[in-house]
């Protein structure tokens, strides 16, 4: 068999030619696996596929950021993925409440929550 004849244009598939293979197309003898790996972008919070459609056009690879993947330990941050540069964390003093009007409630995105005496 000749792979070469089969080329769905997508870089993370694996172009088979085998059209005894009963996922190969019955009039081309083609099949088209996937290989979710070859679409890894380096941003451990992303998830990549390789999304060829199943007979729909599909995108190639598929890059989804992932929220969860991201989790610093920090309650008063908002830990969110971005898919260009991986997880980020950002501060949110109101997640950092003492009900205590001499302070100020500051969250460092190192420490945590930081209340030093607030200014007159």
């Amino acid at each position: 068999w000749d792979n070469s004849m089969c080329d769905d244009t997508y870089s993370c598939t694996t172009d088979i030619c085998d059209p005894d293979n009963g996922s190969a197309d019955p009039l081309t003898g083609c099949y088209f696996f996937p290989v979710d790996s070859r679409c890894n972008d380096g941003i451990a919070c992303t998830t990549n596929t390789c999304d060829t459609g199943n007979g729909v056009a599909g995108t190639g690879c598929y890059i989804t950021a992932n929220d969860s993947f991201c989790n610093d330990a920090i309650v008063c941050t908002i830990d969110s993925c971005d898919p260009n540069t991986g997880c980020v964390y950002t501060p949110d003093n109101d997640r950092c409440d003492d009900n205590d009007a001499g302070t100020t409630n500051t969250c460092d995105a190192n420490l945590g929550c930081q209340y030093p005496t607030a200014s007159p």
